[in-house]
């Protein structure tokens, strides 16, 4: 049996081709590589030379600090207790001529034998440049307990009309330089005997 004809339709399939892009060639990702490294190289030599250019203009030196005067005041070992009020003065000198220094916080220490046996918090202030500053300060101890030893050491001392005591100034300061102000450094200084 035969199918009539017009029963058979013609179908025709066309491929459906799609383009694809060329393949990057390993000459083009070199050169992108060599572009992106040099323009990284360039980055790192600008930044380099405006830090150099900056410090050449501002001319950074360290700040200078000094225990200029120290007494002990209503000293009072009882019990292995010690009460007593240490009087300094600590001179901060900046000698740099452009940056000004912003103390944020401050706090001196006075420790005998490793142990803090006194502190007070300074009050934050403001240095300019080429300036030395006096502080007067008078960390306090009430009421504390120092080991045996120590205390035997600190009544012997006493006696010779000496105590050698360590002193550190811990703190939190920001440069000025015009008007850009710089982010917190800590401030660590040690002046022992």
């Amino acid at each position: 049996m035969a199918v009539p004809h017009k029963f058979f339709r013609a179908y025709s399939i066309t491929a459906i081709c799609f383009k694809m892009p060329p393949r990057a060639s390993a000459h083009h990702l070199r050169l992108i590589t060599a572009i992106i490294i040099m323009a990284v190289v360039v980055l790192i030599v600008i930044v380099g030379l405006a830090i150099l250019f900056i410090w050449l203009v501002i001319k950074p030196k360290k700040l200078m600090y000094s225990i200029e005067e120290g007494s002990i005041n209503f000293y009072n070992l009882t019990q292995g207790h010690l009460d007593s009020t240490f009087g300094l003065v600590v001179a901060a000198y900046n000698p740099n001529c452009r940056a000004s220094v912003y103390y944020d916080s401050m706090e001196v220490m006075v420790s005998y034998g490793g142990l803090t046996v006194a502190f007070q918090v300074v009050q934050p202030f403001f240095q300019r440049h080429r300036n030395l500053t006096r502080l007067m300060v008078k960390p306090t101890a009430r009421q504390v307990a120092l080991p045996e030893k120590t205390a035997r050491d600190m009544r012997l001392e006493r006696t010779t009309g000496m105590v050698d005591v360590d002193v550190l100034v811990k703190g939190r300061i920001r440069l000025k330089v015009g008007v850009w102000k710089s982010w917190h450094y800590k401030l660590r200084v040690f002046a022992l005997p």
